[in-house]
């Protein structure tokens, strides 16, 4: 493999941001609710059956939650 075969890997950080960005706030906030798979969770329990005013309400708390504690 060549070094110019690297070259994307190598400057891949020169522009990269942390989740979330520019957006105000902690970062920690988003990267909490990707963590716990919040809104993974929650389409994934609406795949399964579960009422969908159920599992948005869910979600809901629990991001509220994450993002009270600033």
């Amino acid at each position: 493999m060549s070094s110019r075969a690297n070259i994307p890997y190598r400057d891949a950080l020169a522009n990269a941001h942390l989740l979330g960005w520019p957006g105000a706030g902690r970062a920690g906030h988003l990267a909490e609710s990707i963590a716990k798979y919040v809104i993974v969770d929650m389409f994934a329990k609406a795949c399964a059956g579960a009422p969908t005013k159920e599992v948005i309400k869910s979600a809901e708390v629990q991001l509220k939650e994450i993002y009270r504690t600033a």
